[in-house]
């Protein structure tokens, strides 16, 4: 008798999915859900336009006018109060914004943690990955500085345009004359001798250039696990990253190729205007009409057929996109695990992260 006592208490407390409306249904786990009006979006990853209260853990926020905002990655216009954990901040002008991540103009005071922020001219910016422009004084661990002009850039990832003389670590470097830059990662336009271990190197003509990642126009010989190359014409470029325009032969597991026409790119990370047939495991691919593209990352205007785990896929019209991280304008059908999916109108949508002006069903 106890046993159908609590099994009619269950049973009470059962209510099927049409007796929630639409607005106030719990979006657990909706990854990057763009317009969402609901009240619950815990793991929520990049909610683009997300008015809700209890926004935990969502990835992204574009823009978010709620009060609490834990754990938000990537949060576009967010003039909320608590940002804690907000990744990728685009225009976030609220007081504490501890661990945000990719703040783009963000005027705040205590910015700890703050991954690639844009335009950035506060105080302290300790660990802040990927800062656009940031004329502050101290940088430590600053990740992709685009236009810094500090003194101390200790492991300061993506310099752009950096002009200091103490660059150890840096990673990818835009416009960056300084002598010693070992480590240093996505180096654009470096013309210095020694660039072991260089990520993301954009106008390289060094010779040595051994474990560069992300080299942009770099012709030289040795490219050895080179990482993002933007325009390499080299022969030997096995595991380069990010090669953007690259029409060499032998292309293995190079990463976030931008325009590589290349017939062999197995694992080439973010593809950007890549036609060639074989493009398994490409990262990021932006343009890409080849056939097959299963694991291609981040993909802007991808309109072959198979893509498979496309992560980041922008503007993406293929049929099968399971898995497609960070889809821009994806009006595909299947579209399951699509990670920032920016303007999906498809119909099945589950665990699509970072879904921008998504107006489907489910």
């Amino acid at each position: 008798m106890h046993t159908t006592n609590s099994v009619q208490k269950k049973k009470k407390r059962f209510r099927r999915a049409s007796d929630v409306p639409n607005l106030e249904r719990n979006w657990d786990s909706t990854g990057h859900a763009q317009s969402a009006s609901s009240t619950d979006r815990a793991s929520s990853s990049h909610a683009q336009s997300a008015s809700s209260t209890d926004r935990a853990s969502t990835g992204h926020a574009q823009s978010a006018s709620s009060t609490d905002r834990a754990s938000t990655g990537h949060a576009q216009s967010a003039s909320s109060t608590d940002r804690a954990s907000t990744g990728h901040a685009q225009s976030a002008s609220s007081t504490d914004r501890a661990s945000t991540g990719h703040a783009q103009s963000a005027s705040s005071t205590d910015r700890a943690s703050t991954g690639h922020a844009q335009s950035a001219s506060s105080t302290d910016r300790a660990s802040t990955g990927h800062a656009q422009s940031a004329s502050s004084t101290d940088r430590a661990s600053t990740g992709h500085a685009q236009s810094a002009s500090s003194t101390d850039r200790a492991s300061t990832g993506h310099a752009q345009s950096a002009s200091s003389t103490d660059r150890a670590s840096t990673g990818h470097a835009q416009s960056a004359s300084s002598t010693d830059r070992a480590s240093t990662g996505h180096a654009q336009s470096a013309s210095s001798t020694d660039r072991a271990s260089t990520g993301h190197a954009q106008s390289a003509s060094s010779t040595d250039r051994a474990s560069t990642g992300h080299a942009q126009s770099a012709s030289s010989t040795d490219r050895a696990s080179t990482g993002h190359a933007q325009s390499a014409s080299s022969t030997d470029r096995a595991s380069t990253g990010h090669a953007q325009s690259a029409s060499s032969t032998d292309r293995a597991s190079t990463g976030h190729a931008q325009s590589a026409s290349s017939t062999d790119r197995a694992s080439t990370g973010h593809a950007q205007s890549a036609s060639s047939t074989d493009r398994a495991s490409t990262g990021h691919a932006q343009s890409a009409s080849s056939t097959d593209r299963a694991s291609t990352g981040h993909a802007q205007s991808a309109s072959s057929t198979d893509r498979a785990s496309t992560g980041h896929a922008q503007s993406a019209s293929s049929t099968d996109r399971a898995s497609t991280g960070h889809a821009q304008s994806a009006s595909s059908t299947d579209r399951a695990s699509t990670g920032h999916a920016q303007s999906a109108s498809s119909t099945d949508r589950a665990s699509t992260g970072h879904a921008q002006s998504a107006s489907s069903a489910e």
